[in-house]
C-alpha cells in the first residue's frame, strides 16, 4: 500500500501521454490489451470523480493532443483528458522553477504543490482566468479577447474540435529545433574537462535559464561565485530534476537522443517533486530510479497504470 499525501488527504498522481493513451483506448475497446486495464480505468474513473485522485493534464498535452494527425483518436482523447483531470493542471516548469528560484532568494516557506484546478487552458471553453502582457508590463486586451474566443469554440465532448488555432507543423518544427539545441549541448557537454564537467554544467545552465527568465532576485556575489550558487540550486527542486536528467541524457557519449525528451524533462522536472505517483514509460522509469529520485523525493514511480491497484 502507498502513503497518501499530504495535500487534503488526496494522491496526486502523473501520467505521460502514453498512458493517457492507454485510459482512452480502453474506455473506447474494455478489451484493448485483453482487458488488462479495463479495471483500473472503472477505478481511476470512480476515484477521479470523488476527487480522492487527482490526475493533472498540462497545456502541452493538451495541444499536441488536438493537433494529431487522427483526429478521431486525438478528440477522444482530449475528452478523456477533460474528463479525468477535472481541471487540474500541472504548471510548466519555467513557471515553477521561477518561482522556486524567487522563494529560495526571498527566504519564503516551500508550497507543497503547484498543482491546480482551474486553469484557464481547460479543455471546454473555460473563463480564461490569466491576462496578457508585453515585456514592458502593457496589458494586451486583443490577444486575451483571441484566445478566450477559441476556447470558447472548443467542444472536445463532440467532434467539433477548432484545432486549426494550433499549426502540427509548427509544433514539430519547434520540436526538431529543441532536438537539434539539445545534441549541440551535449557535444558541449562532452567537450568540459570530465573532473568537473557536471558542476559546470549545472552552473551554466542555471544562469542561461536564470538570464532567460529575466529574474533579478539574487545578489550578485551569489551569481558570480559558483560555490554559493550551488548551495542555491541544491534547495531548487524543479531545477535539480530537470539538471539531473539532461546529464544523465547526455553523459553517455553513444546515447540516442529523443525528440520528445525535452518535454518529457519538463514534465518530470514538476512532477517528480510535486506529486505522489509518476506512471510513465519503462525508459523514464527505469533512469528515475537509478538515479534514486524518487527515493529523494518521495514519490512512486511505476511504468504501468495497474500499479494503482495497489492503492
Amino acid at each position: 500500500m502507498y502513503n497518501k499525501s499530504k495535500l487534503n488527504k488526496k494522491y496526486i498522481i502523473y501520467l505521460d501521454q502514453n498512458k493517457w493513451s492507454d485510459i482512452m483506448k480502453t474506455l473506447d475497446n474494455p478489451m484493448y490489451m485483453n482487458g488488462s486495464y479495463k479495471a483500473v480505468v472503472q477505478k481511476i474513473i470512480e476515484k477521479s470523480k470523488s476527487l480522492e485522485w487527482i490526475f493533472p493534464a498540462s497545456y502541452t498535452h493538451f495541444t499536441e493532443t488536438i493537433t494529431w494527425e487522427n483526429r478521431s483518436n486525438g478528440y477522444k482523447l482530449g475528452n478523456t483528458m477533460d474528463a479525468i483531470s477535472n481541471r487540474y493542471t500541472m504548471p510548466h516548469f519555467y513557471i515553477v522553477l521561477k518561482d522556486e528560484i524567487a522563494r529560495v532568494a526571498q527566504g519564503k516557506d516551500k508550497i507543497i504543490t503547484y498543482i491546480t484546478q482551474g486553469d484557464p487552458f481547460a479543455f471546454t471553453g473555460s473563463k480564461l482566468s490569466l491576462t496578457f502582457e508585453d515585456s514592458n508590463g502593457n496589458k494586451l486586451p486583443e490577444l486575451e479577447k483571441e484566445f478566450q474566443e477559441f476556447f470558447d469554440r472548443l467542444n472536445i465532448y463532440g467532434t467539433t474540435v477548432n484545432s486549426g488555432y494550433f499549426d502540427r507543423n509548427e509544433i514539430e518544427r519547434t520540436n526538431k529545433d529543441i532536438y537539434i539545441s539539445m545534441e549541440g549541448e551535449k557535444d558541449w557537454y562532452l567537450g568540459l574537462p570530465q573532473k568537473d564537467r557536471t558542476q559546470q554544467y549545472k552552473v551554466k545552465s542555471f544562469n542561461d535559464l536564470y538570464t532567460a527568465m529575466e529574474l533579478d532576485v539574487l545578489s550578485n556575489d551569489i551569481i558570480t561565485c559558483d560555490e554559493k550558487l550551488l548551495c542555491i540550486i541544491e534547495q531548487i527542486k524543479s531545477f535539480d530534476i530537470y539538471i539531473s536528467l539532461k546529464t544523465y541524457l547526455y553523459q553517455n557519449k553513444d546515447g540516442r537522443i529523443d525528440i520528445n525528451d525535452n518535454k518529457d524533462i519538463y514534465f518530470f522536472s514538476v512532477a517528480i517533486p510535486y506529486c505522489d505517483i509518476v506512471i510513465a514509460e519503462k525508459k523514464w522509469t527505469n533512469v528515475i530510479k537509478s538515479l534514486n529520485l524518487d527515493k529523494k523525493y518521495n514519490v512512486i514511480v511505476e511504468k504501468d497504470l495497474n500499479c494503482l491497484m495497489r492503492l
